[in-house]
């Protein structure tokens, strides 16, 4: 070893000596923003796959066939002749059983397993707490986490049950059925409790109609595993349809979108977490380790004396930095590891079947590999700049930014302004570059958190985005849903205090080119402005030969507007929109078909019997409540077979409620980020620039003018960005919100946040201000003569 090398070795033992506590201290620092930023990650890939693994372990089904749903009526259709197809792989039966459950009346329905497969091996939950029932027994039952949640039942509990039976229990009012003391052995998790609008499922052993069949009013549907075949659901579809009077058949890969978009956008917002994370740990530990490696240049001059090139140099002041490398892959390691128990977050972590501490073996070693490579690699750039024996480009400035802001007043705006924008050769430009990018990107990150918040907020609390185009669902008769809407009824109805606009809704399922389709028909009644479904393109249908689909129905159907359709009856219309419509368990809200009331009644007549689902449709006034306009409406019609609840929300859009918190934690580290980017520049600065402040001192500008430079710096770094961050970080929250809107889909509406521009950049402002308090006052304070003696 020449002697050069062996005062490197020396002094790089002498640093670590010295400095040992701040080398670690990085580590740490650099470990645990690491370990964030990979937990984030993994969060962010366990919940893109957190439905597709809980239908993995639960044996999930593909598709329900909903029989009770047919013009048919049948109670137990033969289940044989869909079985026997070529695409179906096997299928589970199951029934509704209604009845009067712990002194309601309308208890239920409860999910009835009418053989050994839907329940057991197909969409077979998983077990959170007590055990899954006996197939044999009649008198237990499993209740899902949302039933718990509710406060409905709960693990334990017995429930007295009167079923309703098989005779005509609802016209009377009385139900005859078995009665059964039913016990809550387990509380489970499946995929259906996510995949359709319920507020929770109770599941009867199979042995409940296995001893009650006979004596229970159950009209059975049935899940379906499918083969991989060419358009199985399409296939499944027209069966249905043929074998069960056009029985409506819901893809559960596709109402799996119900669960996806929300949890898509939970993705992409920890992934985005995960690069603020990043972001934030680049401005602060980066630049620690920068400055920290870049310390030997202090003692450069004295070490070259001794003998030392600058290749050992640049060695000497990074093998202090192996130890921070060191300590940063143990605590990052560490860190991801235990971080994952939290992760997923929102609905992915309710639909998770496997959420806790984990780990990823692959991600966390690649993720340590490339720490370490980044603070290594930070200490040798810094290594190699301060150790540059060509030091003649350090007082050589840009001009550009001098040039636009001379006419600027008074000169020390104008000199605080002009330094934060001199990102010429300076090596003080290594420090106010980072800063702006800094600045920049968490006023584009903010903006954009808060325009996509914004748009969730309008959509969560304007439900008619997501075609809820009425507020109360009034069926006057649910013992006879097809009589027609009686006149008095009617007249009290639309007299109640409270009551705006009234529709007669009518539903029934068409078969339409093979498919059916719930199809609606709106007549608006005597009183108020028509009611009509959400358009969310093209138009409503205006003609008897129009129609308006839902997205869904219209990509199943392979048409679009302007294209045509044709119905059982041999009529054709053609489309002219897309349109939202009511959610309920048997279809989403994109699935469907509205026509106008001749064209409904012209279809509806073609079929034998004729006959449709009418119930009323009711918009509360602007100045009234629902609950209360509820309460008046039960008080007005008095006692009776009516129904009366608020209009349902798709689960589509009441999922979005799982995100709202995502976009403000984002918001809240990128605001992080720039006041450390910020206030960081103001205190390096202070003290990298102290000959210049020295200078400005002795040629007469006072501490206040000081102050007021160090200010004008903050603030020019926080309107640079304001000006490029605002107008970017809006233009990228909307396209969220678009790409979010769409996806769902909801009648898209531009989330313009005003509040932003007015509350924002004022903010922005008065805490750049007062991150110069403190390094200002520092500038101020400085002696000229001892700091130029220095010099």
């Amino acid at each position: 070893m020449n002697a050069g090398g062996a005062v490197s070795w020396l002094w790089a033992r002498h640093d670590i000596r010295r400095r040992w506590r701040s080398l670690v201290l990085l580590g740490l620092l650099a470990g645990i923003t690491a370990g964030l930023v990979i937990a984030s990650y993994d969060g962010a890939r366990r919940t893109g796959t957190a439905l597709h693994r809980l239908r993995v372990a639960t044996a999930g089904s593909d598709a329900v066939v909903f029989a009770s749903q047919s013009s048919s009526g049948v109670a137990h259709p033969d289940w044989s002749l869909l079985a026997e197809r070529p695409e179906v792989k096997r299928l589970g039966v199951w029934g509704l059983v209604f009845g009067e459950l712990d002194g309601n009346p309308n208890g239920g329905p409860l999910f009835a397993p009418a053989d050994d497969v839907w329940g057991t091996s197909m969409d077979a939950p998983i077990v959170l707490e007590g055990r899954m029932f006996d197939p044999k027994a009649s008198n237990e039952m499993v209740v899902d986490e949302n039933v718990v949640r509710a406060g409905q039942a709960k693990l334990g509990q017995v429930l007295h049950f009167t079923a309703a039976g098989s005779d005509a229990d609802f016209d009377s009012g009385v139900f005859t059925g078995p009665t059964t003391d039913l016990t809550v052995v387990g509380v489970v998790r499946y995929s259906g409790q996510f995949l359709f609008a319920t507020d929770g499922t109770a599941m009867l052993s199979p042995g409940y109609l296995a001893t009650y069949g006979s004596r229970v009013d159950d009209h059975q549907n049935a899940f379906v595993e499918l083969r991989d075949v060419p358009d199985a659901i399409g296939q499944l579809r027209r069966d249905a349809n043929n074998f069960y009077a056009g029985a409506p058949v819901l893809d559960e890969n596709v109402v799996a979108r119900r669960v996806q978009t929300t949890t898509g956008v939970e993705r992409i917002m920890l992934i985005a977490l995960a690069i603020v994370i990043m972001l934030a740990g680049l401005v602060l530990v980066g630049q620690a380790v920068t400055r920290s490696a870049a310390a030997i240049s202090a003692d450069s001059d004295t070490l070259r004396a001794m003998g030392m090139s600058r290749t050992q140099l640049v060695i000497a002041a990074i093998e202090p930095h192996v130890i921070t490398a060191l300590v940063a892959i143990a605590v990052a390691a560490a860190t991801a590891i235990v971080a994952s128990r939290w992760f997923p977050v929102g609905l992915a972590a309710r639909i998770d079947p496997s959420r806790g501490i984990r780990v990823d073996v692959v991600l966390v070693v690649l993720g340590v590999i490339v720490l370490a490579a980044l603070v290594l690699g930070a200490a040798t750039v810094a290594a190699l700049q301060a150790t540059r024996l060509d030091l003649g480009s350090a007082g050589r400035a840009s001009t550009g930014a001098a040039h636009w802001l001379r006419g600027v007043r008074p000169v020390t705006v104008r000199l605080g302004a002009t330094m934060a924008y001199d990102v010429g050769a300076r090596r003080s430009s290594s420090v106010t570059r980072p800063a702006l990018i800094g600045s920049v990107a968490a006023m584009v990150g903010i903006v954009g958190a808060l325009t996509l918040d914004h748009g969730l907020t309008r959509a969560l609390a304007n439900p008619q985005l997501a075609g809820v185009a009425w507020d109360i669902d009034l069926s006057p008769d649910y013992n006879n849903p097809y009589a027609p809407i009686d006149p008095t009824a009617l007249g009290k109805i639309e007299s109640t205090p409270g009551v705006g606009d009234v529709g007669i809704i009518s539903r029934r399922l068409f078969d339409i080119d093979g498919t059916g389709v719930p199809t609606y028909g709106i007549t608006t009644a005597t009183k108020g402005e028509p009611v009509s479904l959400a358009s969310i393109s093209g138009r409503a249908p205006a003609t008897p030969d129009e129609i308006a689909l839902g997205p869904a129905t219209a990509k199943a159907l392979g048409v679009g507007i302007g294209d045509s359709v044709h119905f059982a009856n041999g009529a054709a219309m053609t489309v002219v929109g897309k349109a939202l419509f009511p959610t309920d368990v048997h279809s989403t809200f994109d699935e469907g078909a509205w026509l106008t009331p001749q064209g409904f009644a012209a279809v509806d007549a073609a079929i034998t019997p004729p006959g449709a689902e009418v119930r009323l449709g009711i918009r509360v006034a602007p100045d009234a409540s629902t609950g209360a306009t509820i309460a008046a409406l039960g008080t007005a019609l008095g006692e009776g077979p009516q129904d009366i609840e608020p209009s349902g929300v798709p689960p589509e859009l009441s999922n979005l409620t799982f995100m709202k918190t995502l976009p403000n934690v984002l918001a809240a580290f990128l605001a992080i980020l720039g006041v450390a980017a910020v206030g960081h520049v103001l205190f390096t600065t202070v003290r990298r620039r102290a000959r210049e402040f020295a200078v400005l001192r002795a040629l007469g500008v006072t501490r206040p003018g000081l102050r007021a430079v160090v200010a004008a710096y903050g603030s020019a770094i926080a309107i640079a960005g304001v000006v490029v961050g605002v107008p970017l970080g809006y233009v990228l929250g909307r396209a969220g919100w678009r790409g979010i809107a769409d996806r769902v889909p909801l009648a898209f509406e531009s989330p313009l946040a005003l509040f932003v521009a007015v509350l924002v950049v004022p903010v922005t402002l008065v805490i750049a201000n007062l991150l110069a308090i403190v390094p200002g006052w520092r500038a101020s304070r400085l002696q000229p003569a001892q700091v130029l003696r220095n010099e």
